[in-house]
Order: structure tokens, then C-alpha cells, then sequence
């Protein structure tokens, strides 16, 4: 059996203020599963999870075990987001893409730079820029080098925040190329804004909202036919603008209580019941949404 990436019950709070909430998800080898949402919404809070960096309530399961450190790296990678501070200041780029081949002994240091260097003319890099100094490079190049860095090691599962976030057409294509051959082969949670690439991309899709997860099911159904009256409008802002949120909406109640419904505040079709909270079915399922006009017997309470 294919080993996957479990996420139950995750829960992040940074004093009173929650981060994310009740997130479960899987993650097989050969699909691609997108979350998408506006800033601040917990994605790159999510990845941080799942790579360990912060404390979390919950499970990260891999395969059957509870997920480690020793997996950090060699079966678990993730590409951040600001790729500016992927790299240390004083080493050469060269020793920074292979050390992680070689302390998880996936490669001789002969053989791992041997498949940077030819990584790197794939990526529309010139091999000078093995011995530069991360100062050196542009962050464009600083962004196809962290790629580079987090599939060298060849991990089960990658995790991609915001990957091709500033990129121009000819390098974004470049890294869509390579996801589409290594995606079989791995299970890939990108993480993004940009509708067309999750879209082209991804198999299925979760949209948070204020670190809760509002709908989730097939990209193609969720994004085709969004349900939850906040993803209809990120997702036409995000076709519309390509801005990383919405379109500014009028307010039209004041609620700050945080059991309510994130999307209470400008939403039109609000009722009684949505102070009080979302319907919580599992993300676990093939398609849902956390929203009391889909829940006709509860929702009846207006």
C-alpha cells in the first residue's frame, strides 16, 4: 500500500488567537492537493505544521506512525515561500543543494552534484551560479534553486508554498514541466493563490477562510462550482484581479465572537445559526462544505 500523509484534528493557536482549526487531510502519492485562500487565511501556517516547525494540537501521521523529525528533509520536504531566506548568507549555493542529499545518504557528494548542476541547466540556470553566493542570484533564481533543493533529496511528499509566486511565464512553465513529471511518483500539497495553476494542477482543492476550511472536494468541482458563498467571491476575485484576496466587500453586521462563521461579517445570506458556529463535516470526505445552507435541517433556523 502506498504510504500517505495523514493531517487529523490540527489545531494552531498563538495565545487566544487561533490560527487554524479542526484541519484533516490526506495526502496519497500521485495526486496533487491544492489549498488555497486569502493571506492570513493558515496555509503557510499549515506547511509549517506539516514540516515541523511550530508547535501544533492534533496528528501528522506518515504511513502509521506519528510523524518525526528524522522524517523532516528525507521523506517530507517543503519549498517555502520566501525563498530570500531558504539559504544561508555564506555558503555557496552548490554545498547548500546537496548537503541535504548527503546527510540523508541519498547520494555520493559526486553523484549529488552531478544531478544539481544538471537540475540547475534544466532550470534555465547557468552552473556559475553553483559556486556563487546567494547575494549573487536574483530572487527569481533564488526561488528555482530552492525548487531545485527540495526535490534533489527525492521525498515521498512535497510541499510547495507560493512556488511559482513571481516568476515569469518561461520559469513558471519550466516548474510546471517538472511537477508534471514527478507527480506520479509523489504526493504534492501546493500551496497558492493563483487559481489557473491550482486549476492545471491539482487533483483536489481545500479553501481556508481565518484558518478554518470552508469547502473541499475536486478542484474541478470546487472551482467550476463553488457552494460556500465566500469561496464564490475569492474565487472570482482571484480570476478576475489576480490578487492574492477579495475585491473589498461592504460589511454588513459587526461579529467578533470567534465561534461565528468567518464569512459572517459581508455575507447575504447569514442566519441566526451561523453566530453559533459551522456545520463540521470531516475534510476527510470527497466533497463538503461548512455552510448552514447546505445543512437544510439546521439551517432552517433563521
Amino acid at each position: 500500500m502506498d504510504k500517505k500523509l495523514e493531517v487529523r484534528g490540527i489545531k494552531v493557536s498563538i495565545g487566544e488567537k487561533k490560527i487554524l482549526q479542526d484541519i484533516d487531510l490526506t495526502l496519497s502519492k500521485g495526486e496533487v492537493v491544492a489549498v488555497v485562500g486569502e493571506s492570513g487565511s493558515g496555509k503557510t501556517t499549515l506547511s509549517r505544521v506539516l514540516t515541523g516547525l511550530i508547535p501544533f494540537e492534533g496528528e501528522v501521521l506518515l504511513g502509521n506512525s506519528s510523524m518525526n523529525h528524522h522524517h523532516i528533509g528525507r521523506e517530507v520536504v517543503l519549498v517555502p515561500q520566501n525563498s530570500m531566506n531558504a539559504f544561508n548568507p555564506s555558503i555557496r549555493m552548490g554545498k547548500q543543494l546537496i548537503d541535504g542529499v548527503l546527510l540523508h545518504k541519498k547520494a555520493t557528494r559526486d553523484r549529488a552534484s552531478e544531478k544539481a548542476l544538471a537540475l540547475m541547466e534544466e532550470f534555465n540556470l547557468n552552473k556559475k551560479y553553483y559556486n556563487s553566493y546567494p547575494h549573487e542570484l536574483s530572487g527569481g533564481m533564488k526561488q528555482r534553486m530552492a525548487f531545485i533543493m527540495g526535490i534533489l533529496t527525492d521525498p515521498d511528499f512535497l510541499i510547495l508554498d507560493e512556488v511559482t509566486t513571481g516568476l515569469d511565464r518561461l520559469n513558471k512553465g519550466i516548474i510546471l514541466k517538472k511537477l508534471d513529471e514527478i507527480r506520479e511518483a509523489k504526493g504534492i500539497l501546493l500551496i497558492s493563490h493563483e487559481i489557473d495553476l491550482v486549476r492545471e494542477v491539482a487533483d483536489r482543492v481545500i479553501v481556508l477562510k481565518n484558518g478554518i476550511p470552508v469547502e473541499w472536494g475536486s478542484c474541478r468541482e470546487v472551482l467550476t462550482s463553488p457552494r460556500h458563498p465566500y469561496v464564490r467571491e475569492l474565487v472570482n476575485s482571484l480570476l478576475e484581479n489576480l490578487s492574492e484576496g477579495l475585491t473589498p466587500l461592504k460589511k454588513l453586521r459587526n461579529y467578533k465572537d470567534s465561534r461565528c462563521c468567518p464569512f459572517i461579517e459581508y455575507c447575504s445570506h447569514a442566519m441566526n445559526i451561523c453566530t453559533r458556529g459551522n456545520p463540521s463535516p470531516s475534510t476527510g470526505e470527497d466533497r463538503g462544505v461548512a455552510c448552514w445552507i447546505y445543512h437544510t435541517k439546521e439551517g432552517e433556523d433563521r
